[in-house]
C-alpha cells in the first residue's frame, strides 16, 4: 500500500487577525479504492472540548468511488467505541459543565453515525482537496464545497493547469469559478442573506475564490506538497483560510 506522510498547517485570518492555527501530521495511505487518513500530533487550541473530541479520532478508514469521492467510513464502530472509552476523561475537565460536555460528545457521535460524516470528507476541509487530486488526469473537477459560507454548499468548477515538470514531479495550479449551470454569485448572495437574516436593503458585496498549487510525485502519483487558499470577502470583512501540506521524506 502506498503511503505518504505530511505536516499540515491549517490557519484562518479575519481581517489579518488570526483566529485558527491548527497543526498536525497526516498519514495518507491509498490502495485502489481504499484510503486511510491517520491524524497524528494534532494541535488545535481554538475549539475547546469539541475540538479535542474530533482530534482524538486518530484514523479514518475510507472507501472511494469512481468519482474519487468518499462513500463509506469503514471503521465507524471503532471510532464510536473510542469516543465512549474517553467519556470520563472529557467529563473530568470541567465537572460543572458535565451536561454540556456530554451534549458535545453525543453531537460528535451523531455526526459519525450519519451520512454527514461523508459530506465532511467530500465537502469540507483539506480532505476534499486531497481527494480532488485523484482526478487530476481529467484536468477539471466539479464539486460542491461547504464550510466557506456556513451552512451553504457552493458549486465550483475547478481547473488544474500544469505549469512545470521535472524528472520526478509535476506542478499544477488550481483555479476555481462558481459553476454557472448550478448557481451564480447572485443566487449565493440571496441564500446567504436568507440564512444570515441580512435585510434586502442592506449592502452585501460578496466575493469567493479558491486557488492552489499541487506538486505531485510522478512515480506514485501522490501529492508531495500542496497549498490551498480560500478567500471569502463580504463588504469590509475578509476571511482567508490556508491549508499548507508538506510531504515528509521517510
Amino acid at each position: 500500500m502506498a503511503e505518504s506522510v505530511y505536516e499540515v498547517l491549517e490557519k484562518s485570518n479575519v481581517n489579518s487577525k488570526q483566529i485558527t492555527n491548527n497543526k498536525y501530521k497526516l498519514i495518507l495511505k491509498e490502495e485502489k479504492e481504499f484510503c486511510e487518513l491517520s491524524m497524528k500530533e494534532h494541535i488545535n487550541k481554538n475549539n475547546g472540548i469539541l475540538g479535542r473530541i474530533w482530534q482524538d479520532i486518530e484514523c479514518y478508514h475510507l472507501k472511494l468511488n469512481s468519482d474519487n469521492e468518499v462513500y463509506e467510513l469503514v471503521n465507524k464502530e471503532e471510532i464510536l467505541t473510542a469516543i465512549d472509552n474517553k467519556i470520563f476523561d472529557y467529563l473530568k475537565e470541567d465537572k460543572i459543565k458535565s451536561s454540556e460536555i456530554m451534549g458535545k460528545i453525543n453531537y460528535v457521535k451523531s455526526i459519525v453515525k450519519s451520512d454527514e460524516i461523508i459530506s465532511l470528507f467530500n465537502n469540507r476541509g483539506i480532505s476534499a482537496f486531497i481527494f480532488m487530486n485523484r482526478a487530476l488526469g481529467n484536468n477539471s473537477v466539479s464539486k460542491s464545497l461547504g464550510g466557506i459560507i456556513d451552512m451553504l454548499l457552493i458549486p465550483f468548477n475547478f481547473t488544474f493547469s500544469k505549469f512545470e515538470e521535472s524528472e520526478k514531479y509535476l506542478k499544477y495550479t488550481l483555479n476555481s469559478e462558481i459553476d454557472p449551470a448550478k448557481s451564480s454569485i447572485i443566487n449565493i448572495k440571496a441564500l446567504f442573506r436568507e440564512i444570515s437574516k441580512i435585510p434586502a436593503e442592506e449592502k452585501l458585496d460578496l466575493e469567493l475564490s479558491i486557488d492552489g498549487v499541487y506538486i505531485v510525485n510522478k512515480i506514485n502519483n501522490m501529492i508531495k506538497d500542496m497549498k490551498i487558499v480560500i478567500s471569502f470577502q463580504m463588504n469590509e470583512h475578509n476571511i482567508l483560510t490556508e491549508y499548507i501540506m508538506s510531504g515528509i521524506d521517510k
